[in-house]
């Protein structure tokens, strides 16, 4: 890199002034991002941020603005969502969009018999 533009590379800016910056800006998908931070980021805030969700949550709801997606909706806390019926709705669909666990997958893989367990496919020897 050259010498003159070195200083465009780097900032002394800390991750938590950045998220703070984000959620003092306009833009409010640049407010909505600050959830995707980790939450020790944003601790100062939290307040401000539940306020900001919990009063704009149903106009986004109807408005759907790009940002306003499932992935960004499960970053909000249970607590914050007053209405019990889109709480279910959320965990829902939170379910449907999590991982399996290793465990999960290979449950079916595997048969009790005699009180041992064999994989499918596998007999046990006499």
């Amino acid at each position: 890199m050259k010498k003159e533009y070195r200083r465009t590379f780097f900032t002394t800016t800390t991750g938590k002034q950045q998220v703070m910056n984000r959620f003092s800006a306009d833009d409010e998908a640049a407010k909505a991002s600050v959830l995707k931070k980790n939450k020790l980021l944003w601790r100062a805030i939290r307040e401000d941020v539940k306020e900001r969700e919990q009063a704009n949550g149903w106009r986004w709801k109807e408005e759907k603005p790009e940002w306003f997606s499932l992935a960004w909706q499960s970053k909000v806390s249970k607590e914050w969502i007053t209405d019990a019926e889109e709480r279910a709705r959320l965990d829902t669909e939170r379910k449907k969009g999590r991982r399996r666990s290793s465990v999960e997958r290979i449950k079916g893989v595997f048969r009790k018999e005699k009180g041992k367990v064999y994989a499918e496919g596998v007999d046990p020897v006499a």
